[in-house]
């Protein structure tokens, strides 16, 4: 009977507490909103932000690559502090590993060396300016890098040099020969070794040391094993091609070496790189040439 004669009362009830419960889950929503808005506007200013700095370091790198391009001292160190402020302000959550943030670090190190050398080394000051730009470049742009570029360059390097190791009979000079296009070898795998750990993954760099430490001990020797020799060239080719994307995800590697790469390659790239191209694609042409000629007879 009570229930009865307080059905109403129990009604506006709750109807109150429905009105109630409703605005509560309304100004829940509508906060939660604010906060998801402010969180993705955050996050976007950080993206942009991290962008920003990894061109900045960029443009800096390209710049110091230049000065050395140039050799002017004055101009490359004054470069080289500029190339170190943005580096210092790169935000490095985008590298994968401490391997690659170090290998960075080292790159810049290894300018700063070179710039300071008592005895100057142009060569070696354009080496070590081209392979941080080359990292540099690899943070800018990780959809189509430059370094990408020296798949075809290493490849060749490699087929060169079991050419050399494998012709008959052995000589003297065969093995000058051998050790350099070797030596022509690891300063390719140098220049590109700082990009490489940026975004890979450091036990494929680690492969790549380990197997140019053993085909120079086994070049080296005085009368190296051939079932040494055969056993090598395919361990050297699959450890080097681990540093790089499959082919299909590289469309830079598949340029025909007889094309000529876009202007705009070319507007970039400085006479380092793009001699180190050119004489890839003499060399290919050149055996090719040849083995046409062979065909021919």
């Amino acid at each position: 009977m009570f229930l009865m004669r307080n059905i109403p009362g129990f009604r506006r009830f709750a109807v109150r507490s429905a009105r109630s419960g409703a605005f509560a889950a309304a100004v829940f929503f509508v906060l939660a909103g604010f906060a998801s808005v402010a969180a993705h506007s955050v996050a976007f200013a950080d993206g942009t932000a991290s962008g920003q700095s990894r061109d900045a370091f960029h443009d800096a790198a390209l710049a110091l690559y230049e000065a050395a391009k140039r050799d002017d001292p004055a101009e490359l160190l004054r470069r080289l502090g500029e190339a170190e402020n943005r580096f210092r302000a790169l935000s490095l959550a985008d590298i994968r590993s401490a391997e690659g943030i170090g290998a960075l670090a080292d790159s810049l190190a290894e300018v700063k060396r070179a710039a300071a050398a008592v005895t100057p080394d142009r060569q070696r000051r354009e080496r070590a300016a081209a392979a941080l730009w080359l990292a540099a470049d690899e943070l800018a742009h990780p959809d189509r890098p430059l370094w990408h570029r020296y798949r075809l360059i290493i490849s060749d390097d490699i087929d060169r040099l079991e050419r050399l190791a494998k012709e008959e009979p052995p000589s003297r000079r065969q093995r000058e020969e051998a050790l350099a296009v070797f030596r022509e070898l690891s300063a390719h795998y140098r220049l590109i070794r700082p990009a490489a750990l940026l975004r890979g993954e450091p036990w494929k760099v680690e492969r790549g040391d380990s197997a140019l430490v053993y085909a120079e001990r086994l070049l080296k020797a005085s009368r190296p094993d051939p079932k040494l020799l055969d056993g090598l060239f395919p361990q050297l080719r699959e450890a080097m091609d681990a540093l790089f994307p499959p082919e299909a995800d590289a469309p830079s590697s598949a340029l025909p070496v007889y094309m000529p790469p876009p202007w705009g390659f070319y507007a970039a790239v400085g006479s380092l790189i793009l001699s180190v191209l050119a004489w890839n694609g003499w060399q290919r042409y050149r055996y090719g040439a040849g083995a046409g000629r062979s065909r021919r007879r």
